[in-house]
């Protein structure tokens, strides 16, 4: 049977495998028995799972946990990587849910919610030293490692957590030992629980700083560790708060832990749907938690006003317990009951003198909300400035080859049998034509290669991230028309051809940037690729100039350059580069065999405005092209109406746009992949 399928069909049938299992299709070829049996397997993980919920015992829980794991194992081990994105996700939920089930399994078929809450925590408060330990010998030895080989971290928090660690122990082993002791500081919490807390929140704030804005690179590995060590120990410090709690604790102390606990929470549920890119649910989380964080602390700060000024009128009232008998209940609600003999400006006392001799409660907690909000604002543009504002810049993840390469068209013929009808027949009816060609076009290559840089999966960069996207920047200068032919969708035409051609993950729409602005762009997170163009002068400051050498030159950034229209241009242009940009760099005409052309036979030229050369110039730094400078208007072409030039010749100019965009995404990656070595 299969020896009637055509070669066409098999080899879409294995371009649909390939795709489905990531893998090239000679490594399945080779690997067939055992990729038989392990996806014969994976039929084992829902069924574990219904055994689970039909028989209700802790064996049939355990095995739906511990199938779905060696199975994972088997996968990653074996392949390299999970086949299916779905397995693997499908497999650490039921080995979650199984773990969970190992918990809560019990004789009874039916389970309260209240009741798994109550047996988690008992377990939690049974076994809390051993979880303690485990959590902070986990912390220490992610912290070591990361010193001792990965480096991503700065030296300063390992020794600054050993000094932390040092100082409880001599706290301890000195004379302090006694006054710890009479405020009921034990041993453990000197040397282990005080130290490591203080360790964790220094290092948790750290990692939040560099992931938020993007201001360094960081590895994935590492911020996922370190947010879920917080969350953990979040999660442990409200499940254990009962073993460790005082004789005089509460309801409100607990709150307080749970407060405290919530932040790292919420930041790594915003941290999670950051790094699958999901958009719309990140935003939801991040506003969500926000409006919490706001009412939860307006909340404990009402409830701290009002106590303060609760015991500043239980005191006063002390000293003159006539004053309550001179005042009617509604009026203890809204005035103070003891007022004092002196002026007094305190805000948590009712009887302040700007808070009036009328309604005083409702103008204390006016107050006391307008000043929380104040703060909380404060405090919030205080975080969100602290890395002075800073855009980042992430590529696409996957790999592929930097090439855009051409599709392959081919056209199949087919011949359609007709009846042959006889001319000697008294039928009268229109003789159809022997043959009916049916031309039906095949587009065979378009995605049997990914484009991109480096060894990943899926079109894109090495190096990139899974919310990464390729945008297209245009610079705003003074002293010219930057803004030429963006009116005519020129930019947002170009992103769309390269998207469509590529199949990368692009950006909706193109974006526009000063040249100042390129310095909010921290280094490994700036835009591989700024795109200039104009016809009339050049008008840039001294600080632009420096930051736009910094761009090209120490964040391995590259300028497209594209006169629109004039010699004036063209003159100011060569002049921003050869006497202040790049002084000592010099300009070199760009070869058409050189990578950016790839696939042109000739750089296209719509309108040259170079004086009639029509040559292409490049400023290379360290065998790259980091400034392209193009005659020939290329921006009219992509535009709507495409300059009413021929379709080949705007067809080129899109492939020239595609190939540059490429070649500098490319080159940004191996400089990241580069750098990380180096770190």
């Amino acid at each position: 049977m299969l020896a009637d399928i055509s070669p066409e069909a098999l080899e879409a049938i294995e371009h649909v495998v390939e795709t489905m299992f990531m893998v090239e299709i000679a490594d399945l070829k080779i690997q067939t028995g055992l990729l038989s049996l392990l996806l014969l397997a994976t039929a084992l993980i829902p069924a574990t799972a219904l055994a689970a919920l039909v028989l209700d015992s802790k064996p049939a829980h355990a095995a739906s946990g511990l199938v779905s794991i060696v199975l994972l194992a088997a996968w990653s081990f074996k392949f390299g990587k999970p086949i299916f994105d779905t397995l693997a996700y499908g497999s650490w939920i039921c080995l979650g849910s199984g773990i969970a089930q190992l918990f809560v399994a019990s004789k009874s078929r039916e389970l309260p919610l209240g009741d798994f809450l109550a047996d988690v925590e008992n377990f939690t408060v049974t076994y809390a030293s051993q979880l303690w330990g485990i959590m902070i010998v986990l912390f220490w030895t992610c912290l070591i490692a990361d010193a001792l080989y990965t480096r991503h971290l700065p030296l300063w928090l390992p020794i600054t957590a050993l000094v932390l660690q040092v100082t409880g122990a001599v706290c301890w082993l000195s004379q302090l030992r006694g006054k710890l002791e009479a405020r009921g500081i034990s041993g453990k919490t000197s040397i282990i629980a005080i130290p490591f807390a203080v360790s964790m929140l220094i290092t948790w704030g750290y990692l939040w700083f560099l992931w938020h804005p993007g201001a360094a690179f960081i590895s994935d590995t590492l911020l996922w560790t370190g947010f879920s060590i917080a969350f953990a120990v979040a999660l442990l410090g409200l499940g254990t708060f009962r073993a460790y709690a005082r004789p005089h604790w509460g309801r409100r102390e607990f709150w307080m832990i749970a407060t405290a606990a919530f932040i790292p929470t919420w930041q790594w549920f915003v941290f999670a749907t950051d790094f699958f890119a999901l958009e719309g649910l990140r935003v939801a989380v991040a506003k969500g938690g926000l409006l919490t964080a706001f009412f939860v602390g307006l909340a404990w700060t009402i409830h701290w006003v009002e106590n303060r000024s609760r015991e500043i009128q239980l005191l006063r009232r002390s000293s003159n317990p006539t004053g309550l008998a001179q005042a009617s209940p509604l009026d203890a609600m809204n005035r103070s009951i003891a007022s004092p003999d002196k002026r007094t400006w305190n805000p948590l006392d009712m009887d302040a003198w700007y808070y009036g001799r009328q309604r005083q409660k409702l103008k204390q907690s006016l107050n006391a909300f307008a000043s929380y909000t104040a703060l909380f604002i404060a405090i919030f543009l205080l975080l969100m400035s602290l890395t002075g504002c800073q855009e980042i810049y992430e590529l696409p993840a996957g790999g592929g080859e930097p090439e855009l390469k051409q599709k392959v068209i081919k056209q199949i013929i087919k011949i359609k049998e007709v009846p042959i009808v006889n001319p000697l027949s008294n039928l009268i009816r229109p003789v159809p034509p022997i043959e009916e060609i049916l031309k039906n076009m095949l587009e065979e290559t378009m995605h049997r290669y990914e484009v991109g840089q480096g060894q990943g999966k899926g079109a894109g960069f090495a190096g990139g991230t899974n919310k990464g996207k390729v945008r297209f920047i245009r610079l705003r200068y003074a002293g010219g028309d930057w803004d030429q032919d963006l009116d005519l969708n020129s930019d947002l035409n170009m992103l769309l051809w390269y998207a469509s051609n590529t199949g990368q993950p692009a950006a909706k729409l193109p974006e526009v940037r000063s040249i100042g602005q390129l310095r909010n762009f921290p280094k490994m997170k700036s835009p591989p690729l700024v795109y200039m163009t104009g016809e009339r002068g050049i008008s840039i400051s001294s600080s632009e100039v420096e930051t736009l050498r910094e761009y090209l030159v120490d964040k391995h950034g590259m300028l497209l350059a594209d006169n629109g229209g004039s010699i004036t241009w063209h003159n100011a242009f060569m002049n921003l580069m050869e006497r202040h940009v790049l002084p000592n760099v010099k300009k070199r005409r760009i070869p058409i065999d050189h990578p950016v052309h790839s696939g042109l036979a000739a750089v296209p030229m719509p309108f040259p405005h170079d004086g009639g050369k029509g040559v292409v110039y490049g400023w290379t730094i360290e065998n790259r092209i980091a400034v392209y400078y193009h005659p020939g208007d290329i921006g009219d072409a992509w535009a709507d109406g495409h300059a009413g030039i021929s379709r080949q010749h705007w067809m080129a100019c899109y492939r020239l746009g595609g190939n540059i965009i490429l070649y500098a995404h490319s080159e940004y990656s191996k400089w990241l992949q580069t750098q990380k070595q180096k770190d």
